[in-house]
C-alpha cells in the first residue's frame, strides 16, 4: 500500500513567497510476520508459538513423572534453546517408528537452523535401559543404563564410529541451564581410544536429554517437552 505525504512550506520574506512541495513518497512494506521469525509478534503468547502458531511447549524442570531417562512417545517434541539464540533453534520430534533387525525404535527427527535435519533412533527396553541404533555402525548400543553407576561401560564402538566407548561419568549430577536446575541427572561420556573424554550427554529422568557438552559444540539449554 502506498502512502502519500504532502509537505507544503510557505516562507514569507516581505512580499516574496516560496512554495516547497514534497509528494508521493513510497514507504517500504514491513516484513511479513511469521511463526518462524524469532520474534513474539502477531497474537503469539511466546516466541513463535501460541496464538495463530503452534501451541507453546510447557517447560519441565522436574520431568514428567516417569522413571525413564529417555521418555519416548510418538509425536513428543523437545525444544532446546541455544545460548544467544531463540527457543526454536533446535527441536527434536519423535515422528515415526522404524524397525532394525528384531527391534523397533522411535525415529527422532532433530532440526537445527544452522545444519538442517538429522535423525537418530532410540528405544527403551522393559528394564528401563535406553538403546540407540547407530546406522553408521549397523548396530545397537546402550545409550543410558536404567540404574547407572560411576564408571560403568555401556558401549564399545567399532567400525566407522570415531568414538571408542561410552561410559557413565557421574551417575547423579546436577545440571543448570538458562531456565532450570535439573537434579538427579546422569552424565554419559564418550571417550576416544586413548581414554580421553570427548563429549558428554546429560539425561534427566522423565525428560530425556537436557544438555550436550562437546569440545567443539555448544551446550544445549532450556529443554521443554510436549
Amino acid at each position: 500500500m502506498k502512502k502519500f505525504q504532502s509537505l507544503i512550506v510557505i516562507v514569507i520574506f516581505g512580499t516574496a513567497t516560496m512554495l516547497i512541495y514534497n509528494g508521493c513518497k513510497k514507504e517500504k512494506p514491513a516484513p511479513a510476520e511469521t511463526c518462524y521469525d524469532g520474534i513474539q509478534n502477531q497474537n503469539e503468547t511466546g516466541v513463535d508459538c501460541g496464538g495463530k502458531c503452534d501451541p507453546c511447549p510447557s517447560l519441565l524442570c522436574d520431568g514428567n513423572g516417569t522413571t525413564s531417562y529417555m521418555p519416548l512417545t510418538l509425536n513428543n517434541v523437545w525444544t532446546y534453546k541455544l545460548p544467544g539464540g531463540v527457543s526454536w533453534d533446535r527441536t527434536i520430534t519423535a515422528d515415526s517408528m522404524v524397525t532394525f533387525g528384531s527391534n523397533t525404535y522411535f525415529r527422532l527427527e532433530a532440526y537445527e537452523q544452522s545444519s538442517g535435519y538429522a535423525y537418530t533412533y532410540f528405544r527403551t527396553d522393559g528394564a528401563g535401559n535406553v538403546y540407540e541404533y547407530k546406522v553408521s555402525e549397523g548396530a545397537e548400543y546402550m545409550a543410558v543404563p536404567a540404574s547407572p553407576t560411576n564408571g560403568q561401560v555401556c558401549a564399545t564402538y567399532s567400525g566407522t564410529y570415531t568414538v571408542a566407548s561410552l561410559k557413565v561419568v557421574v551417575a547423579n549430577v546436577q545440571v543448570g541451564t538458562s531456565a532450570c536446575t535439573y537434579n538427579g541427572c546422569v552424565q554419559m561420556g564418550e571417550y576416544d581410544g586413548s581414554g580421553i573424554l570427548q563429549g558428554s550427554f546429560y539425561y534427566k529422568k522423565g525428560l530425556g536429554l537436557v544438555r550436550i557438552s562437546y569440545v567443539t559444540f555448544t551446550d544445549l539449554k532450556a529443554v521443554t517437552l510436549n
